[in-house]
C-alpha cells in the first residue's frame, strides 16, 4: 500500500499542523451515514491511520447524539439492540 494512502494522524499533526479531526460514523449494515463528531488533536490516537484504511468496527449500547449536517440527531441505541457502527478519521485542514 503507497504511504500517501496510509498516513496517520500523528504525521497529519506534525506536518499540517491539523487542529481538529473528525469522526465519521456510518451503519456497518447498512452503509449510511449517522453523522460526524468533531474532536481535537490532542484526543486523537497518533498512529490512528486516516481515512477509508483506518476504520474501526464496534457496538454501541446507548443512545448517542451526533451532528448532521447543521442539526444534532440522536441515534437510538441500547444494550438489546446496540449499533453496529463503522468510524472514519478525518483532518479539519
Amino acid at each position: 500500500m503507497p504511504p500517501e494512502l496510509t498516513r496517520t494522524a500523528g504525521y497529519m499533526i506534525e506536518h499540517f499542523d491539523v487542529k481538529e479531526f473528525f469522526l465519521e460514523y456510518r451503519d456497518r449494515d447498512t452503509g449510511k451515514g449517522f453523522g460526524i463528531k468533531v474532536i481535537p488533536a490532542a484526543e486523537v490516537e497518533p498512529t490512528r491511520i486516516i481515512g477509508a484504511y483506518g476504520t474501526e468496527e464496534f457496538n454501541i449500547a446507548h443512545a448517542f447524539e451526533l451532528q448532521r449536517g447543521h442539526k444534532m440527531v440522536l441515534i437510538k441505541a441500547s444494550p438489546e439492540k446496540p449499533a453496529r457502527v463503522i468510524t472514519y478519521l478525518y483532518p479539519m485542514l
